[in-house]
């Protein structure tokens, strides 16, 4: 045999066997920062049905293509890869265990940058009122202080040509006077003064310690 194609074989066959000792990696889920920022904000919470919903108990609700990138810990990570779920927002928030995906899900990976993650959670949320034919007050003064405090100047801009979302201004996009949002604005006071409190999670290491306070 000649001696270059002799080397070649040995070399390709230490290559074999360095992929066959290889570790397989750990895979693990968190959610992406952006997705956490917004799930624990007070505005969100509102809209949220109660954790014991019967709704919520159907596995059918988790049965949608579900968006994660790699975070840049895995690139240093030789044991681990990990993963932050990206979006759909509103479908993962319902997870009964919120870093790890139900069997029904699936799961894709895409390369998404931190603004493209905002874009998605706000077209999602707007589809909220798109699918309204009267759009309720409440939820749209609540979706408009999410999107105001969650979201970053440089992509509400834009998104919306505007770097703050008035009431005014919002009301126009979706269909309702600055008086409707208003009266959505009174309803969630009267909400916050009936003492109602929301649990804070911080969902990536799945502990619940922290209470809401009220941002308006």
């Amino acid at each position: 045999m000649l001696p270059s194609v002799a080397g070649a074989l040995i070399q390709r066959s230490n290559g074999i066997g360095k992929s066959m000792n290889k570790k397989k990696k750990t895979i693990k889920y968190q959610w992406h920062p952006i997705l956490l920022h917004i799930f624990n904000n007070i505005h969100f919470q509102h809209l949220l049905a109660e954790v014991n919903a019967p709704v919520r108990a159907k596995p059918s609700l988790y049965r949608a293509p579900v968006l994660y990138t790699l975070s840049s810990d895995t690139y240093r990570n030789q044991d681990e890869e990990i993963r932050l779920i990206s979006c759909p927002l509103l479908m993962v928030s319902l997870w009964p265990c919120p870093d790890k995906p139900p069997s029904e899900a699936l799961c894709i990976k895409q390369n998404l940058s931190d603004d493209e993650v905002e874009y998605f959670i706000i077209s999602e949320l707007l589809r909220l009122i798109c699918f309204s034919s009267e759009p309720d007050p409440y939820m749209c003064e609540n979706l408009r202080r999410l999107i105001n405090q969650t979201i970053s100047t440089t992509v509400r801009f834009s998104f919306f040509g505007k770097k703050n979302l008035s009431q005014t201004f919002f009301g126009q996009q979706i269909g309702l006077t600055r008086e409707q949002m208003s009266h959505g604005a009174s309803y969630l006071r009267n909400k916050r003064i009936s003492g109602k409190r929301y649990s804070k999670s911080a969902i990536n290491i799945n502990i619940f310690d922290e209470t809401f306070s009220h941002d308006s």
